[in-house]
């Protein structure tokens, strides 16, 4: 089993932030371009809410297996290319700002397996993307300070540090057939 982690503040309500999260439609907003994951269901989380998505060509389907608003949740797979993934998301308010931190545990399926050690820096990479496109969306326009923790209309979103790093890795898998 491998673990990645990322976290980051941001200048928005504690509840604004975990309602945003709560919405699966804004995982579409937040997530890298080169990550073909899309959510197909439902409409909001909540306890034991069955999730649905895509990946890619896969179907993946999961569940809310703990709900705290609005400290945390934790959903896992229970159907896709992953053997194991358990996500916790985790939300902490400290001086006026929401420190989100997402916390994934992970492992591939056979014959994919031995590959997990590149996959924990895509995984990390796809967090912290995540979490700064989420800043973006969370923050006011005139930046830090303010924040109401509504989401704006996003930008064009731009190549980040480290997103390189998953879309080479990305074509290391499909190169491999990880992706079929």
């Amino acid at each position: 089993m491998r673990r990645a982690s990322a976290s980051l503040a941001i200048q928005a309500p504690r509840d604004a932030v975990f309602e945003f999260h709560a919405d699966p439609a804004n995982l579409a907003l937040v997530l890298p371009p080169a990550v073909p994951l899309r959510s197909i269901g439902p409409s909001r989380l909540g306890p034991d809410a069955r999730l649905r998505f895509t990946f890619g060509p896969f179907a993946v389907q999961g569940i809310v297996r703990v709900w705290e608003p609005p400290l945390r949740y934790i959903d896992e797979l229970t159907f896709g290319p992953f053997a194991l993934w358990r996500h916790e998301h985790r939300f902490n308010e400290v001086g006026g700002r929401t420190w989100v931190t997402d916390i994934v545990e992970f492992t591939l399926r056979q014959p994919a397996r031995p590959l997990e050690r590149i996959a924990r820096p895509v995984v990390k990479a796809i967090l912290i993307a995540k979490l700064r496109q989420t800043k973006v969306l969370l923050e006011s326009s005139s930046g830090r300070g303010g924040g109401d923790g509504r989401p704006r209309q996003p930008r064009e979103v731009r190549a980040r540090p480290n997103t390189h790093h998953f879309v080479a890795v990305s074509q290391r898998f499909q190169h491999v057939g990880c992706t079929q």
